[in-house]
């Protein structure tokens, strides 16, 4: 059986699911045929995003749109915070290798004196000259 000749009982046969730009709510947003003369695609698609986030605008409720500044706030603030922690995290690993090396050279030289010091002395018992 070929494709075109494929019958509803067929159970390879495509049956949309989903919703269709033809379902679609009609929006509420109402479009001016009026335009700037000269006006550039860019422009016009601003000028109607603008319009359209106004109109969107006038139907939310004052508490919802304190509620969107919170969030708004909030996500930067959160950003802020984790940068801030990740930032630090990384200079406390750069400052702890430092200091690892730089106890390390201190540990090195203090074993070198407390090993010059005990030949010293001990030379210094025998009588011998010591440089």
């Amino acid at each position: 059986m070929s494709r075109s000749q494929s019958k509803a009982s067929d159970p390879t046969h495509f049956t949309p699911v989903t919703p269709h730009a033809s379902n679609k709510i009609p929006s509420t947003v109402k479009l001016d045929s009026r335009a700037p003369p000269n006006e550039t695609p860019q422009e016009k698609v601003k000028r109607l995003r603008e319009r359209a986030r106004k109109a969107k605008m006038a139907h939310i409720s004052p508490w919802e749109r304190v509620i969107e500044r919170g969030r708004l706030w909030a996500d930067r603030m959160h950003r802020a915070t984790v940068f801030g922690l990740i930032g630090s995290s990384g200079k406390m690993v750069t400052f702890s290798a430092v200091i690892n090396d730089l106890l390390s050279v201190f540990c090195d030289l203090l074993n070198q004196l407390a090993n010059r010091d005990f030949t010293f002395s001990d030379c210094q018992r025998r009588g011998g000259v010591c440089t």
